[in-house]
Order: C-alpha cells, then sequence, then structure tokens
C-alpha cells in the first residue's frame, strides 16, 4: 500500500507504510514490515507517535480517535499516547480514516484540547505507521509522579469517593483504590466506627502513591497493607 496526498492506494502490494505529518504534510518514508492480523471486516490498524510540530518532543496521553468515512458520527476506536507519545489502534475497517487528536489541559475540569484531525488511507490486514506532528500548546505535560513506600495521613470515607490527604503535603488529594478497603478485608475499623460517607479517620499504610492522574490533576492510592489506623487527633501530622 502507498499513500498519497490523493489518497491512491497500490493493493498490490501488501507492505506497511510510513508517514509523518507535519502542519498537514504527509511525507512518504521507508516501508517496514507487515503486522498480520485475523482475518475480519476489521483487520486494518494503525500504530504511531504523536509529537509536537515545533521541539519534536512526544505528546504524553494524547488521546487517539479514528473516525471511519464509511461511519463519520462515531469513532471506531480510540487509544492514549503513552509518556513516549506512541499508540496503537487495531480492528479497523479499511480505507479512508479520519485521526483525531486531542489532548489534556491544564483546567480543574473534564477538559480537553483539540489539536488536529488528520485524513490517512488503510488496507485490510495492514497496520500504518504513522507519526503527527501538531502543535501542543496548551497541553498539560506534567510526568506521573510514582512513588512507592510508607504513607502517612488522613483517609476519608464514602460511597462515591475515598479521599486520602498525606501528612507531608495537605495540597494533595488522592483517589483511594477501593479494592480491599473494606473492614474485615485489609483491615478492622476502630471499635465502634463505621464505614459510611463522612467517617474520618488517621492511617499508616504501605502503598503506591500515583499522580497527577487523567484529566484532573488529582492522585491515586493504591494501599498493599494497612500498618495503623484509628480515630484523628490534633497532632497526628506532627514531627
Amino acid at each position: 500500500m502507498r499513500m498519497s496526498l490523493g489518497g491512491n492506494e497500490d493493493t498490490g502490494k501488501m507492505s506497511e507504510s510510513r508517514c509523518l505529518l507535519v502542519v498537514g504534510l504527509l511525507v512518504l518514508a521507508p516501508a517496514a514490515p507487515v503486522r498480520s492480523q485475523e482475518a475480519s471486516a476489521r483487520t486494518a490498524a494503525i500504530e504511531g507517535t504523536v509529537r509536537d510540530w515545533a521541539s519534536g518532543r512526544p505528546i504524553l496521553r494524547a488521546r487517539v480517535c479514528a473516525f471511519w468515512e464509511g461511519l463519520p458520527a462515531h469513532a471506531i476506536q480510540c487509544a492514549v499516547a503513552d509518556t513516549a507519545g506512541e499508540y496503537f489502534i487495531g480492528q479497523l475497517y479499511s480505507g479512508v480514516q479520519l485521526l483525531q487528536f486531542e489532548c489534556e489541559t491544564g483546567r480543574m475540569t473534564f477538559d480537553v484540547r483539540q489539536l488536529a484531525t488528520v485524513r490517512v488511507t488503510v488496507a485490510a490486514h495492514d497496520t500504518l505507521a504513522f507519526e503527527a506532528r501538531v502543535p501542543m500548546s496548551g497541553c498539560d505535560q506534567r510526568p506521573y509522579e510514582i512513588v512507592a513506600g510508607e504513607f502517612r495521613g488522613h483517609w476519608a470515607s464514602g460511597f462515591e469517593l475515598d479521599d486520602f490527604v498525606p501528612c507531608n503535603d495537605t495540597t494533595k488529594h488522592a483517589w483511594v483504590e477501593r479494592q480491599g478497603l473494606r473492614s474485615g478485608e485489609l483491615w478492622h475499623l476502630p471499635e465502634g466506627e463505621l464505614y459510611e460517607g463522612g467517617n474520618r479517620w488517621f492511617v499508616r499504610w504501605r502503598g503506591v502513591w500515583i499522580g497527577p492522574r487523567s484529566l484532573l490533576p488529582s492522585y491515586h492510592m493504591v494501599v498493599d497493607s494497612v500498618l495503623d489506623m484509628r480515630v484523628p487527633q490534633s497532632d497526628d501530622c506532627a514531627g
């Protein structure tokens, strides 16, 4: 398969094409080996990288959605680029795809910025390697913070949110992984305490602190083991 600005295909060649988007321009690059896929109506795929057009740096967590020309109102598949800006979208129909690129913004709400929409052509049983270079102005590019160890702070239970505020930085709030966080599973609640919305305890636990995550500048706490849990006191975080 060959890509051109006019979208023509040479269906006699089942090879993978490499393309580069620079401010709307498609440039041909050397062909690469074909990724074989199970024969079905949706056997095409796209793999690639999202980069800033000016600096060439990868755009972290960029969202890429493929809209098939035969069904333009709904995305067939979406993927989120990793910390290297790389993504893979499989199970696509062959033919013309509109790739829509978005990124997270630094706002406090669930907000995204649309970066570009690019028209590409993919062939059945083929994987198109596609590098997009788009302007990343306005994208939130803070890397994930990952810390493992022992954590001290206050945890408030809730029906929709388990919120942990660490002693060392009370400006940070973490969503607590619900798995196992029930009385009698990882720990026993202090005597007379109930697991219900609004209850608050002082805790020491071992686990992994991850953040910021998703579209909000919030964090995520995954608990491995509970070291201590009790009713809060005024000097919990002293020392």
